[in-house]
């Protein structure tokens, strides 16, 4: 005898219903339109500000990552495997 005989309903899917599912929502203010901008200029935060933003520091992070080092403020060199290494 089942505890909860009608207490829950099971759902019976073909395939593998643990993987992700493709989930699209329009207009939803985080997604992306495949291009550089968000789907919609102006969000909660923003927008546009915020995302020159982002991409610039990813800008940033690109050209380290190209150097293999970067600079402190005080002007010290720091390779990156260093770095890395320390975290």
């Amino acid at each position: 005898m089942r505890p909860f005989p009608r207490a829950f309903h099971v759902v019976r899917r073909s395939g593998n219903s643990v993987a992700p599912h493709p989930q699209h929502h329009p207009g939803f203010p985080h997604e992306h339109d495949g291009g550089d901008r968000a789907a919609r200029s102006h969000g909660v935060h923003g927008g546009g500000a915020v995302s020159a933003r982002l991409r610039g520091i990813a800008q940033q992070t690109e050209q380290i990552v190209a150097a293999g080092s970067y600079r402190t403020p005080d002007g010290r060199e720091v390779p990156l495997a260093a770095a890395v290494g320390a975290a």
